[in-house]
């Protein structure tokens, strides 16, 4: 199959099954489909799984797609030319299982609200251009059993929530910009099941992970950075008391002495 998503898809309002390869809904996988998607697919208010992977599909993921909140099964955009940031829009999957969209050109921050998408098992973001760091909100996502953010361009630690997926069973950071302490507890136990290779600045977790020693200075970065942070703004609160007292003070002892 090759050319263009149809715009007049959606007006088959009782469209529950789309039987274009061996799924259930919505298969439009390994086709030359190409060209943006269109925003009325947004429209199609049934569909529990779309799946348009391994096509020359471009330009942004439409909000409207990203956001279909009658998604259960999976939305798998994988494969594909899409650029741009990830709508925030994701955040309104809340009941999908499982969101693909890894091999695109994707840039920006890993949207905080894709830790609303609470009942995700399998997240695959590996091989576009995320940057900053992994987002706190994420450590909603308890569910997961597989998570791949590599080959991406994060930064910062290794959130300490993750040792804390209890059914996490998949986890690749690899080939990003990733630094600090690997933990020890949970999926990163297990060094069949955790790949961190290729982060150079990460260090020690299990021996079979094969990472430096971690260092004093490695190991109590965060610490000291934390308490930095406390003596710092001491520093500073207790500065402004002083002065405080200084231009307050003085003008009113002076003023009782011109008075006696």
């Amino acid at each position: 199959m090759a050319g263009s998503i149809p715009d007049s898809l959606c007006c088959l309002k009782n469209l529950l099954k789309l039987g274009l390869g061996a799924n259930n809904l919505s298969d439009l996988s390994d086709n030359f489909l190409e060209g943006n998607i269109q925003t009325s697919l947004g429209k199609c208010e049934r569909f529990v799984q779309i799946e348009l992977s391994n096509n020359h599909l471009s330009g942004t993921i439409p909000p409207e797609l990203i956001g279909l909140s009658s998604l259960l099964i999976a939305l798998d955009l994988s494969r594909n030319h899409f650029s741009g940031s990830l709508p925030t829009e994701v955040g309104n999957l809340k009941n999908l299982g499982i969101l693909n969209v890894s091999k695109n050109l994707l840039a920006g921050e890993i949207p905080r609200s894709l830790g609303s998408c609470v009942r995700l098992e399998q997240l695959d973001m590996q091989g576009n251009l995320f940057h900053g760091h992994i987002p706190s909100s994420l450590s909603s996502l308890r569910g997961l059993i597989a998570l791949d953010l590599s080959q991406n361009n994060l930064s910062g630690e290794i959130p300490e929530f993750l040792a804390g997926f209890r059914l996490l069973q998949i986890l690749n950071l690899s080939y990003n910009d990733l630094e600090g302490v690997v933990p020890i507890k949970g999926v990163f136990k297990n060094s069949s099941a955790t790949s961190v290779i290729r982060d150079n600045k990460l260090c020690g977790g299990i021996p079979e992970l094969q990472q430096p020693k971690c260092t004093k200075n490695n190991s109590s970065n965060q610490k000291i950075s934390k308490g930095l942070k406390v003596i710092i703004i001491s520093t500073v609160s207790f500065f402004f008391r002083i002065v405080h007292g200084v231009i307050f003070h003085f003008p009113l002892a002076q003023t009782k002495e011109m008075t006696k």
